[in-house]
């Protein structure tokens, strides 16, 4: 007996089909996860309430505008969501612009204080009351910086609901690269828990900033679904 081997072709509907599947934790979309949203917003609100009239305040002073602004993004299943945010730069920015864009030195001291402790996003608590965001989720990104990333990489992102705080936020990279976003908010998505999410939420409150690479290991050792 003679073994032959064919070489088959694949159509482009048959290779998308044998591509490696996203495996997404159940937690992402469990109940349980929108009730710890549920109530830890509540009990974070009043202290985000006082933190958003503060930072529009000290915008409004500062930058001379009405300080609020909308901005449209994208959020579970590739949908648009809005979201408030305080304005953090002089009314002649483009108030999309990415970080990645804007260098620290061309901050005024007001706009670095306002984004170094993320005031300008404080307001988002209304969608996570509203089921269209998490406390803890991939971050919504503005459409240029998402156009930054793979096809692959956004649709898997956008297979859960976005987080006011996320593994790249809290990562020792997290302001300063894209580079190293994609494969920790993928990591998030493949292996979140409740455990994940109250440490990562911890860390956000503390300010506490965590090696990528302790992150990335972290997070797959504690992948209880």
């Amino acid at each position: 007996m003679i073994d032959t081997m064919e070489r088959v072709e694949l159509s482009p509907t048959q290779m998308a089909a044998a591509a490696p599947v996203l495996e997404l934790s159940a937690w992402c979309s469990s109940r349980s996860k929108r009730a710890i949203d549920v109530i830890v917003a509540g009990l974070l609100a009043p202290f985000a309430v006082i933190g958003v009239a503060f930072t529009a305040l000290v915008s409004a002073m500062s930058f001379r505008g009405w300080p609020f602004f909308l901005q449209d993004r994208t959020g579970l299943g590739g949908g648009r969501i809005r979201i408030i945010k305080v304005r953090s730069l002089p009314r002649d920015w483009d108030p999309t612009v990415g970080k990645h864009r804007l260098q620290e030195d061309e901050f005024s001291a007001v706009s670095h204080f306002i984004r170094a402790n993320h005031l300008d996003e404080l307001p988002q608590f209304a969608n996570v009351f509203a089921g269209s965001m998490s406390l803890v989720g991939p971050r919504p990104m503005i459409d240029d910086v998402l156009e930054l990333l793979e096809d692959d990489v956004r649709d898997r992102r956008h297979a859960v609901k976005p987080g006011l705080s996320g593994l790249w936020q809290v990562s020792t990279m997290g302001s300063l690269s894209l580079d190293e976003c994609p494969e920790l908010d993928l990591a998030y998505i493949e292996n979140a828990s409740r455990r994940v999410d109250l440490c990562i939420l911890w860390w956000t409150l503390t300010r506490r900033q965590v090696d990528s690479e302790f992150l990335l290991q972290w997070v797959r050792s504690h992948n209880v679904k």
